[in-house]
Formats: structure tokens, sequence, C-alpha cells
């Protein structure tokens, strides 16, 4: 019976989930000036999780699933910035690279906001309201 029960769960996780694929491979490729355009299809599938799913649905797996966008918006950045052209003092390139890290980081936390906004007006019933400190502190300190 669990092992019946686990089964379905997963099949139905994997049913949800599956609909983050594009938009998570678009992000994995994006540079930073590319990834603010990608984030509300994102977020929009991750609500559609969050209000249809039978399993995933819980407040932890999707704060959990907005964190891992969040680390994988700080590695798009990092991979952008050049160390090299830092410390060569190629100001210019780096103030730009550094520059555009910044602004992403900023635009997927209003782009957050602005989902739960949404949310709270037309899902009263069931708005976002998981603690923005844990999703956003790494792109806090990143952006810092």
């Amino acid at each position: 019976n669990d092992i019946k029960a686990g089964t379905i769960e997963a099949k139905d996780n994997l049913r949800w989930l599956s609909f983050l694929r594009e938009p998570c491979e678009k992000l994995a490729e994006a540079s930073p000036p590319e990834i603010p355009s990608i984030l509300p299809t994102v977020l929009n599938y991750v609500r559609m999780i969050w209000s249809c799913s039978m399993h995933y649905k819980t407040e932890n797996r999707i704060s959990g699933l907005l964190k891992k966008i969040s680390n994988e918006i700080i590695r798009r950045c990092q991979a952008t910035i050049e160390l090299r052209d830092i410390f060569e003092g190629k100001v210019d390139t780096s103030m730009v690279q550094l520059r555009q890290a910044i602004d992403c980081g900023r635009e997927w936390k209003l782009a957050y906001q602005k989902t739960c906004r949404l949310l709270e007006k037309h899902q009263p019933d069931r708005p976002w309201t998981f603690p923005e400190g844990s999703i956003f502190a790494q792109i806090d300190a990143f952006v810092q």
C-alpha cells in the first residue's frame, strides 16, 4: 500500500514538475539580461503546481523549488562574471557584468513579489506566504 501510494505521488509530482522543464532549460542557458523575461513563465508554472498538484503543493516543497530557482539564477550570473577581468583592472567590462547580475537578482525578487500580490488578489484562499528570507537569502547576499 505504501509503495503504491508513493508511486502515485511520484507520478503526480513528475507530471506537474515536467511543466518546468522547458523554461528551466532556457534559464540554465540564459545570460543575466535574458533571465527576467523567463521568470514570469517559471513563476506561472510554479503557481500552477501550487494550485493544482495533488502532492507537490506543500509550502516546504514550493519554497524549496523557489530556492533552487534562486540558486540557478546565481549560478547563471556567476558564470558571466570574469574574475580575471576584475583583477586585471578591466573596470568597464566588469562593472557591466556586475550590474547585470545585480539587476537580474533584483528582478527575480520583484517577479516573485508580483506573483505573490496576484495570488493574494485572485486566490485569497491560497496565497503565497513563504518566508522570503529563506528563498532570497543567497540572492540578497549575492547582490550586495
